[in-house]
């Protein structure tokens, strides 16, 4: 297996004629396969072991700040049907997309020339822009505007609701006063135009 891939590691010799599952257990709750645990073993040793990058892990000194980085470990069959593992790392590492022994990213959100950062350089122009917007005195003014406005309809807007509320009232005293004074006819027509005052009102 010397002719593997810079990413592509062999798995630890006690680990020979171990058998690989037959399918993936569930990733959120399991117990790793030993596998998979002599690959982390593995890679613990080379991330304790000399290495060309340097990263404060924070293991031994936790008062400088630093902070730890998740690792990843893939078994897989390579051609020859031999076991190898791949290893892995979340964002970057020593600054660094790219170190010798891990996968390559599916995309590298540093490289300058990328579609990402042109895109996050655009994004960042038009924040910039909202932000002269919001500041600028045209902005402020109609938001003040706004909030005066809003002010005015919910004051019109109680009023008429007061207002409503008071012709209901009369109209309810009026029909109690007038069920003891008029006869079915009279009441009738009462009650025709109070209907149609409560329509408009």
């Amino acid at each position: 297996m010397d002719d593997l891939p810079a990413y592509l590691h062999p798995l630890p010799p006690r680990t020979e004629g171990m058998q690989a599952p037959e399918r993936f257990t569930f990733p959120m709750h399991y117990r790793p396969h030993p596998l998979a645990l002599a690959a982390a073993e593995n890679l613990q040793a080379h991330l304790e072991g000399d290495r060309s990058w340097q990263h404060d892990f924070g293991i031994t000194d936790h008062s400088t700040g630093a902070r730890g980085k998740m690792f990843g470990v893939l078994v897989v069959r390579v051609p020859g049907g031999k076991l190898a593992y791949l290893a892995a790392y979340s964002g970057k590492l020593a600054d660094s997309n790219h170190l010798p022994g891990f996968v390559p990213p599916v995309y590298d959100l540093l490289d300058e020339a990328g579609f990402y950062r042109k895109g996050e350089a655009k994004i960042n122009r038009v924040t910039e822009e909202l932000e002269a917007h919001r500041s600028s005195t045209e902005f402020r003014a109609a938001v003040q505007f706004l909030e005066e406005t809003r002010r005015e309809v919910e004051e019109t807007l109680k009023e008429e609701q007061r207002s409503v509320r008071e012709a209901k009232a009369c109209r309810k005293k009026r029909r109690a006063e007038a069920a003891g004074t008029l006869d079915a006819p009279q009441l009738a027509r009462l009650e025709k135009e109070l209907s149609g005052e409560s329509i408009r009102r």
